[in-house]
């Protein structure tokens, strides 16, 4: 297996005894450009069957990790910087990333200056940077060992980061942009004009201390510049016009290794699936897949009721990457072993809303990955995924009853719902059998291509990069910020504290404070520690209300807290709303046991959504139900640290001068 890649740090004995070590900064099969890790100016070209040559006789081994470096997961990452500061590194990480590829491996002007406009037009840049600029950034680059937190902006040791809008203003903000992306062509000054519209009626309902701020016409500017320049012509002069202006691709891309270009895309699968413990449909699922192009093998999958969106791509990015060896234990009728994972090199995108999301070209920044689009309404240029579909459709799903059809005279007296026979965990199950014991290891097209076969020939010359699970939650994960301060952070309303949190506020004081949180999971949040620069596990107080608790529940229970309170929300409404929820569903469920007519297939769909019934969560709807009722568990005094106050200190933690709501929720008052 071929373990020379990117990134790989070696230790080199030369045949007079003198030891050098060196980091792999770029190579194919053929020829490596190593670039040592002491003299910055030393580099060499070593052939791969020479570095197997001196891997054989002992004079090269790898260097293993040290403790520092076992703790790479936990360090920054991209999200924690603004968004200029985002593009800088995106931007720099590509000027160098084409420079390589041209063949660069000298860092000096006469190398890099010839080069320096041609790549400045591929990446679309209209301001090329000197050459001098090229090689610092190089030089941090590979100080790094070709890590994107070599490109990470040092602002941060200038000060602190500018203040974000409100989650009130964003809003405004993105239904601004939205009525800019209209038939109606409305000027920037007309949308930005809606936009002091929203807020000035927002305001009217306001008190004179709680009202909103306008952002300025510049800033409305800016990030309406930052909106996908396709999504802004399709929406004022129609889909037709901006496939024109933005169609690059012009042929079908040949692959020659596996990971190097993923498809991802979308389908509602042609099944109603039922409820194991309700009896009931719950209506079709979604499928997400991601398809190697090389090697024809589908890599990952997700099945859930959510429509497509950001969060839902994020997961079948995990999947896909992440090791598959769970499978086989929680499914022993499984026979084969899954065998594929491992990031992109690029990732293809449909052109769906979803996929134009900055979050995502975040997180594939991080991973060292890129993404193109497919072009619509061209369909010899449609990825294999699509093609797959055809395949899971017409092999996997028709044999199966609950399937639907697209044509009437079809279906005939056949009802999908009524003969909806397959469960979700079932479906979930048998989707895995076939993807690994029929389709992965069965002949397909005309060149009787057998994907784990060609998987297998592939990975020994190019092995898979992975990424460790826990720094995999972190990139994916959304990031926030707090005041950090006496009682720890608070994250939409639910409270945040331990004893190193603590400890990490005797350092540097009350604070505004970033940390990522796991929508799946309010039950902890990592918190970055910016003096190691590195995240901390955080979890929340009380357990008992957030444990497996998810973010779109905590919307649900707020909002009907809004109700209890007369929009007066706090931390014990919103136990209470849950509490008050669960007795609501459960004795939904028992009348619907009773008569099953009494609740539509959309509205058990959208519960199956609050209870989180997809593939790696809840497998019915009675799973994700609280039926516990218990009421929020306050603080244990008895274990408070030193600088954590006790639950009758409560009421003094409401409003300071930053702070525009009190979101404590806990008054002895």
């Amino acid at each position: 297996m071929n373990s020379f890649r990117e990134g790989a740090k070696l230790r080199i004995k030369s045949k007079d005894g003198d030891v050098h070590e060196y980091v792999i900064c770029s190579g194919d099969s053929q020829v490596y450009v190593l670039q040592s890790l002491i003299v910055a100016s030393r580099k060499i070209k070593l052939s791969y069957e020479e570095l197997k040559e001196l891997l054989e006789n002992q004079y090269l081994e790898f260097i293993k990790k040290t403790n520092d470096e076992e703790k790479e997961a936990l360090k920054e990452d991209l999200q924690l910087f603004d968004e200029k500061e985002i593009d800088d590194t995106i931007r720099k990480r590509a000027y160098i990333d084409k420079l390589i590829k041209e063949g660069v491996t000298v860092w000096s002007p006469k190398h890099i200056e010839p080069l320096l406009n041609k790549v400045a037009e591929d990446i679309g840049d209209k301001k090329p940077p000197k050459w001098r600029t090229i090689i610092r950034w190089h030089k941090a680059y590979s100080k790094e060992a070709y890590s994107l937190r070599g490109l990470y902006s040092n602002n941060y040791k200038k000060g602190n980061y500018k203040k974000r809008l409100s989650e009130e203003v964003e809003r405004y903000l993105e239904k601004s942009l939205e009525y800019y992306k209209t038939e109606e062509r409305v000027s920037a000054k007309d949308a930005y004009e809606k936009l002091e519209e929203y807020i000035f009626t927002d305001n009217k309902f306001r008190h004179r201390d709680d009202e909103l701020s306008t952002p300025s016409y510049t800033t409305f500017l800016k990030r309406l510049h930052k909106e996908p320049p396709k999504e802004i012509m399709a929406g004022r002069q129609g889909s037709a016009k901006a496939d024109i202006e933005y169609d690059h691709i012009s042929q079908a891309v040949p692959t020659t290794r596996i990971l190097e270009r993923v498809a991802l895309d979308h389908t509602q699968l042609d099944l109603f699936v039922l409820d194991k413990k309700l009896r009931l449909p719950l209506g079709r699922p979604w499928l997400t897949i991601a398809v190697d192009e090389y090697s024809r093998s589908i890599i990952g999958l997700y099945i859930s009721f959510s429509h497509p969106s950001a969060k839902v791509v994020m997961k079948l990015l995990a999947q896909s990457i992440n090791s598959k060896k769970y499978i086989n234990e929680k499914y022993p009728n499984i026979k084969n072993k899954w065998i594929c994972y491992g990031k992109a090199a690029l990732y293809i995108f449909d052109n769906g809303k979803e996929f134009w999301s900055k979050d995502i070209n975040i997180v594939l920044a991080e991973l060292g990955a890129d993404h193109a689009f497919n072009p619509v309404k061209k369909p010899w240029f449609k990825s294999k995924a699509e093609r797959r579909f055809g395949t899971i459709n017409k092999r996997h799903l028709e044999k199966l009853k609950g399937k639907t059809f697209n044509s009437v005279k079809e279906r005939e007296d056949y009802d999908p719902k009524k003969n909806a026979v397959i469960f979700f965990d079932t479906l979930i199950e048998i989707t895995y059998q076939w993807v690994i014991d029929e389709f992965q290891v069965s002949p397909h097209g005309d060149e009787n291509i057998i994907p784990n076969i060609l998987w297998e020939k592939s990975e020994k010359e190019y092995p898979p990069v992975t990424v460790e699970p826990e720094r995999l939650e972190i990139i994916m994960n959304a990031t926030h910020e707090s005041k950090l301060r006496r009682g720890g952070l608070y994250y939409d309303y639910i409270r945040y504290d331990s004893e190193e949190l603590a400890r990490y506020r005797s350092i540097v004081g009350s604070c505004k404070t970033k940390y990522k949180v796991n929508e799946d999971n309010l039950s902890y949040i990592y918190v970055f520690n910016k003096n190691t620069r590195k995240y901390f596990k955080v979890y929340a107080v009380d357990q008992a209300y957030t444990c497996s608790l998810r973010q779109c529940q905590h919307d649900a229970h707020k909002k009907h807290a809004r109700l209890l309170t007369n929009n007066n929300v706090n931390y014990e409404a919103i136990v209470q709303a849950r509490i008050d929820t669960s007795r609501r569903v459960n004795d939904d469920i028992t009348s619907l046991l009773e008569n099953p007519n009494s609740i539509s297939i959309s509205d058990l769909s959208a519960l199956s959504k609050y209870t989180g019934v997809e593939q790696e969560g809840n497998t019915s709807v009675l799973d994700g139900i609280d039926t516990k009722n218990t009421k929020p568990t306050p603080p244990d005094v008895s274990k408070k640290s030193v600088d954590d106050p006790s639950f009758s200190d409560y009421s003094l933690i409401g409003k300071d001068e930053d702070d525009d709501l009190d979101t404590t929720g806990w008054s002895t008052s």
